[in-house]
């Protein structure tokens, strides 16, 4: 990797009008002078195509492409392929970005001999800055115990080792949780930076805000029928869990979970469920 790579920061913009100028902003604010910001038009029937014009007029770092496929995953995959960047970061058009967001990130990440590298994040509410609480460092088994996962967007990743990967999936909610959560670690050494650099909008047009629903069932689906056979990931959810669960929103979908696929999945996915379950409770 080059002394000051390239990173590209990947921008899908949806009717994004009311906060695309904050997200561009954050993105131009950055201490890191050494990046390009590829935003995708996916279809906006607002004015968010033609603040990007103005924006890219002003700065020849910001790339404008068009996808014409609906749907974010779309436009992150027409962006991760037309990026030129040794790294990939993100800033969904309605979020922003802390100033120092990639030069300490890429330091953190080369001082670790990391692939990726998420960031800890807060909550952006009526202009409100609001703290979470989060892990202090990277577990896989924890996010999926604990239901505290890093924010998705605040990822910082080589592009080779994303390439790797089969990129975002057509999945109506949870794509990015499925990519960089399931996908990436099998090719990327993971790693958590527990600073602030991501700021999370949350409004009631963000898609991605209001499918924890199909999130839920994703996650538990995936984890139950494409990580059994992982020799180095623990099953999350064990009949101790169930019982001693504090997270009761955790609990009921380890029971609605158990109800609906008991009748959709093949027996025989079941009995490797059944097997993995007894060997952790």
């Amino acid at each position: 990797m080059t002394t000051t790579p390239l990173i590209s920061v990947i921008m899908p913009v949806y009717n994004a009008m009311p906060y695309l100028p904050m997200a561009i902003e954050s993105v131009i604010n950055q201490t890191y002078q050494n990046w390009e910001c590829i935003i995708v038009d996916n279809n906006s029937a607002d004015d968010s195509l033609e603040i990007v014009r103005q924006y890219a007029q002003q700065d020849a770092r910001i790339k404008i492409f068009s996808e014409n496929k609906q749907g974010a995953h779309f436009a992150r995959n027409c962006a991760i392929q037309n990026c030129r960047g040794e790294l990939i970061s993100f800033c969904d058009a309605d979020d922003e970005i802390h100033p120092q967001k990639l030069a300490e990130q890429w330091k953190y990440l080369v001082d670790n001999n990391l692939d990726a590298l998420f960031t800890a994040h807060n909550w952006i509410v009526n202009g409100e800055h609001i703290p979470i609480t989060h892990l202090t460092q990277w577990n896989i088994n924890q996010f999926y115990r604990t239901r505290k996962f890093p924010c998705m967007a605040s990822i910082m990743v080589k592009r080779s080792h994303l390439m790797q990967t089969s990129l975002y999936k057509n999945i109506k909610n949870g794509e990015d949780v499925e990519l960089f959560l399931c996908q990436l670690p099998k090719f990327a050494q993971m790693g958590f930076m527990n600073r602030i650099f991501y700021h999370y909008r949350m409004h009631q047009m963000a898609v991605s805000r209001t499918g924890f629903t199909n999130l839920n069932m994703f996650l538990l689906h995936y984890i139950a029928c494409n990580r059994l056979n992982s020799d180095d990931f623990t099953f999350p959810f064990t009949l101790r869990d169930l019982i001693f669960c504090k997270n009761w929103h955790l609990q009921y979908w380890i029971i609605k979970f158990h109800f609906i696929y008991f009748c959709l999945t093949p027996p025989y996915i079941w009995g490797r469920v059944w097997r993995k379950i007894r060997a952790n409770s």
